[in-house]
């Protein structure tokens, strides 16, 4: 389930970086303005806030994840640090978190077990694949009319609600071009069910860009998926804020000795 979960929250990164891809003549001259930008950015410090809750019968969690960090777009490469915050029938708990992707080699601390892992290839896979989306933005011209265009002081922002016909349309496309058939194994027969049973229900999704350099300045996503786990229904809803600055200023990432002489090989 661990693994499902995180899985699924990859996805949900995944469809935040397409589903901006339509809307009215205007909107859509913006996005390809802004398409153009991400192209020339080659770094830029990320920061990430989500907020999910997942129920399920009479059991709710709340999870709050703040995470910061640096990213190089090519060749990839990442750091990401922060603490995740679960809250389980108000029984609190916190977690460290931190990563490091570079030189094709993907590490993960777990601040509950006090441990880094080594993860697997096709979780690295999962990860990496996300970052070449930007090639199949061309199935999503069927939803050019859904966006809406709003301007502020000194950006744009476009919005775009999506139904869950449509999400799901989506998510079955990225699934099956991005999700690396060795993970879809590794999620075993109970995991490729539940997967399977998920139906997205809602999505939002905002984009803001400069309105000088077109540079994705931020993004928000809400989410709402539901799945059936033995028979009972399971929610989880997702709100998510990212921020991009330092836009091309950063030169290198590199993963600490001390974090590869510590790691263990695990599968997540």
């Amino acid at each position: 389930m661990r693994k499902l979960i995180l899985v699924l929250l990859l996805l949900v990164m995944s469809a935040g970086l397409i589903a901006c891809a339509g809307g009215d003549e205007k909107a859509k001259e913006i996005f390809t303005k802004a398409y153009e930008a991400a192209e020339e950015m080659q770094s830029a410090e990320v920061s990430i806030n989500m907020n999910q809750q997942i129920t399920i019968g009479d059991s709710a969690m709340d999870i709050s994840t703040d995470m910061e960090g640096e990213v190089i777009a090519d060749p990839m490469a990442l750091h990401q640090k922060g603490k995740m915050t679960m809250n389980m029938d108000e029984t609190p708990m916190e977690m460290e978190m931190e990563m490091y992707l570079a030189d094709n080699e993907f590490y993960m601390y777990d601040g509950m077990m006090g441990q880094w892992f080594k993860v697997d290839q096709s979780m690295m896979d999962l990860y990496t694949n996300q970052q070449e989306l930007a090639d199949q933005l061309e199935m999503f011209e069927d939803y050019v009319g859904d966006f809406s265009l709003e301007e502020a002081d000194g950006h744009y922002q476009l919005q775009l609600t999506m139904d869950s016909k449509a999400v799901g349309e989506m998510f079955d496309s990225i699934i099956a071009d991005y999700m690396p058939e060795d993970m879809l194994e590794s999620l075993g027969e109970e995991g490729t069910k539940l997967l399977d049973s998920m139906e997205v229900t809602h999505l939002f999704y905002e984009l803001t860009v400069d309105k000088n350099t077109y540079e994705t300045k931020e993004y928000r996503m809400e989410i709402e998926t539901t799945m059936d786990v033995d028979g009972e229904e399971m929610k989880i809803s997702i709100d998510m804020n990212g921020t991009y600055d330092n836009i091309n200023g950063i030169d290198k990432i590199e993963i600490p000795a001390e974090v590869k002489e510590q790691a263990i090989e695990q599968p997540f």
